[in-house]
């Protein structure tokens, strides 16, 4: 299967494949990311900084002690500050404790263009923006650039009056390097615009690579295009993880993919509840640009809001592949799906999307004729939360074992994900072949 050109040499080079998985049974996941998770991660030595300050006022002040800001400084530089150790040339550590939360008051932006990975335990640890009214200065409050690489473990970004993240692709002292974004067990939630000055709130994407694995991005608002992630003209790959209630006054309540070239993979993924709210406007969910490339495997897309494609909408020129998926239920008036037409790779329920032509174990309706059995009460005890069908929905056992082939697509078998067991586990780890088949969307009926 070729590599997509997305992925050049220099990301290849840094990516390694563990023999450790993440282990999974019926009641979900039983254990932490782990190697699996950590795929495109350099092995080589490392220094690991300590936060110890959690308000930051200044960013840099000598007192003894090793802030955020002066770690990721020291880190970049390769150089000792304050009580935080010189960075290395391998990938770099920042360690929040548990529990611990960090405020960054300062509003510039902070460059990345080292190695580094800045983790806690899931859900115990949060960075805050200011929360204050005042924008973070332009491009984001996190920037990594060309050749820079960021993996964020367990930590949640939250209140920021800005987009949390960007990553861009450039050239390089006649070398075009592209930044990576690494989102594992992260959430990003609760922040916003200003729409004037911030395109998106989540992840701006610049022609670099983002990979999110087991993630959630909710509740981010204010944005124009895209309310969690706006990728133009790179790639973006995301596995076991939910998107919801993000808000765009324009395109792409959740996702915005546009340039030329752009892709975007999306595995065991539940899209739910986000919204374009502006009249007219389109990709309640996601909005495929012109010339961009959107592939949809065992993934589901509802209870979205737009004039136009609630769903997804496609522009002229623009691919989507989609397999294996749900696109109902959506509050519209102009369809679950719409725009340019896109032909279905196969055992998708798309309950009103006329612009679909479909094929072998393709299941459609109009209105609401297939939606009553397929989404129960959204269930708000899980993480990410999801929607699973009810007994009796057409989507339980509607894929026979081996009709899906990861190898099929071109962008997502570039990810950090195991083809010999794509078929096997739904987005909250149950296993998903049940007596010779598997339940379409992102969750498998128990």
């Amino acid at each position: 299967m070729p590599i997509h050109p997305l992925f050049f040499a220099e990301t290849m080079a840094r990516r390694f494949r563990s023999g450790t998985r993440r282990q999974r049974g019926k009641g979900g996941l039983v254990a932490a990311v782990a190697a699996a998770s950590l795929s495109f991660v350099s092995a080589s030595a490392h220094a690991t900084f300590y936060v110890v300050d959690g308000y930051e006022p200044d960013g840099f002040v000598i007192d003894g002690q090793c802030s955020f800001r002066e770690a990721v400084w020291a880190a970049n530089n390769q150089s000792a500050w304050d009580s935080c150790p010189a960075g290395e040339s391998g990938m770099n550590q920042i360690q929040v404790a548990d529990g611990q939360n960090i405020t960054l008051s300062n509003t510039d932006p902070i460059y990345i263009n080292s190695s580094l990975d800045i983790y806690s335990t899931p859900g115990s640890s949060v960075i805050w923006g200011t929360n204050d009214g005042n924008s973070y200065a332009q491009p984001a409050a996190f920037v990594v650039q060309p050749g820079g690489w960021l993996q964020v473990d367990g930590l949640r970004f939250s209140d920021f009056t800005s987009t949390v993240f960007e990553v861009d692709g450039g050239w390089v002292a006649g070398e075009y390097l592209r930044g990576h974004l690494k989102l594992n067990s992260a959430e990003v939630a609760y922040n916003r615009g200003p729409e004037v000055i911030h395109q998106t709130v989540g992840i701006l994407n610049n022609n670099g690579l983002v990979t999110i694995w087991n993630s959630t991005m909710h509740d981010n608002t204010e944005a124009i295009k895209g309310g969690a992630i706006l990728n133009n003209g790179g790639g973006v790959w995301v596995g076991d993880s939910s998107f919801y209630n993000n808000v765009a006054d324009q395109y792409g309540g959740a996702i915005h993919n546009i340039g030329t070239g752009a892709m975007v993979g999306l595995s065991n993924v539940t899209v739910s509840g986000n919204a374009a709210t502006g009249e007219g406007l389109r990709g309640g969910g996601i909005y495929a640009g012109s010339g961009t490339v959107t592939e949809i495997v065992w993934s589901t897309i509802t209870n979205n809001s737009a004039a136009n494609g609630a769903g997804i909408w496609l522009e002229s020129g623009a691919t989507v592949l989609m397999k294996a998926s749900i696109v109902s239920g959506n509050a519209n008036l102009g369809h679950d799906c719409a725009g340019s037409a896109f032909t279905s790779w196969g055992y998708n329920i798309l309950t009103d999307c006329p612009n679909a032509t479909t094929t072998t174990g393709d299941q459609t309706g109009v209105g609401a004729l297939l939606s009553p059995l397929m989404f129960p009460a959204w269930d708000q005890g899980a993480l990410p939360p999801w929607h699973s069908p009810e007994s009796g929905s057409p989507a339980i056992a509607a894929v026979p074992d081996g009709a899906v082939d990861c190898n099929q697509f071109s962008y997502i078998p570039n990810g950090p994900v195991d083809c010999t067991t794509f078929n096997y586990y739904d987005q909250i780890g149950n296993y998903r072949i049940i007596n010779g088949a598997s339940d379409i969307g992102s969750i498998q009926h128990q």
